[in-house]
């Protein structure tokens, strides 16, 4: 993930170097969470504020996370918009960080039953989590979506191009 984020720096660099006014945007599924150690983002992406992580600068959402992890009982980020500077300056191009959301309508999840224990009481805590992809799901709603939440963010664009 490391070496991952030192090419997405690397390359960013260099086309910065080129143009510095132009706008870089990196998405998806970066799959690491605060544990790692290095931490790609912090030591890498991070540093010289070459990116802002819109997940981390936008407002709070209603869902605590965009991947639901059964075993810990546990929400994490896992996907991330990560923008360079031009993008966030307020100048032509830009992020609007109020559209920032973890798109979770009802049709892409399911309820998870989740056992809580606390000392002798058992509880049953329903999650409403994102409806995994199926290959062998023999119908539309059985096949379902993805293992993430997707994220969404606006950009908004100049009236006029200078």
């Amino acid at each position: 993930r490391v070496q991952a984020a030192e090419v997405l720096a690397k390359r960013s660099a260099e086309i910065l170097k080129k143009n510095p006014h132009m706008a870089i945007m990196a998405l998806g599924d970066f799959n690491t969470s605060e544990e790692n150690n290095p931490h790609p983002f912090k030591t890498v992406l991070f540093k010289d504020n070459l990116f802002t992580d819109i997940v981390l600068a936008a407002p709070k959402t209603k869902v605590p996370g965009t991947y639901y992890f059964g075993p810990k009982d546990q929400w994490n980020f896992l996907d991330h918009f990560f923008v360079n500077k031009v993008l966030m300056d307020g100048k032509e191009l830009k992020v609007l960080l109020k559209s920032f959301e973890i798109y979770a309508p009802h049709f892409i999840t399911h309820n998870l039953k989740k056992k809580i224990r606390e000392g002798e009481q058992q509880n049953i805590k329903i999650v409403s989590a994102p409806k995994r992809f199926n290959p062998n799901g023999k119908t539309r709603k059985g096949i379902g979506y993805s293992d993430h939440f997707p994220i969404l963010v606006k950009l908004e664009y100049p009236d006029k191009v200078n």
